[in-house]
């Protein structure tokens, strides 16, 4: 599919494209992730936020408020309190991996 969000959302089959993308999300292994500091965990939350616009065929011009947007705030919560020590990090990409939906066995 080639076009803009807002088109592309609107093309027939578009839902089963999206849902398939979300599983392929869900099922990728995310235990061997190396974890640096919240970065990573803010770029998960703000991908999920921008295909939940896309979803809805809204388009987001910059990032503030996005995840507020799709009804995923709870995600600023766990980044505003992410700690610095492997534990603390270790439990907000647990955290994280809930409030986008994703499961441990990769599903939703």
């Amino acid at each position: 599919m080639t076009g803009s969000r807002r088109v592309i959302a609107t093309r027939p089959g578009f839902d089963g494209y999206f849902a398939a993308a979300k599983r392929r999300v869900r099922a990728m292994d995310f235990r061997f992730v190396k974890i640096e500091g919240a970065g990573p965990l803010a770029k998960a939350a703000i991908a999920a936020a921008q295909a939940g616009l896309a979803k809805r065929g809204e388009w987001a011009l910059g990032e503030a408020g996005i995840v507020r947007r799709t009804a995923l705030g709870g995600s600023e919560t766990i980044l505003a309190a992410t700690g610095d020590r492997p534990l603390d990090l270790e439990r907000a990409v647990t955290r994280m991996r809930v409030a986008l939906g994703l499961t441990a066995s990769g599903t939703g």
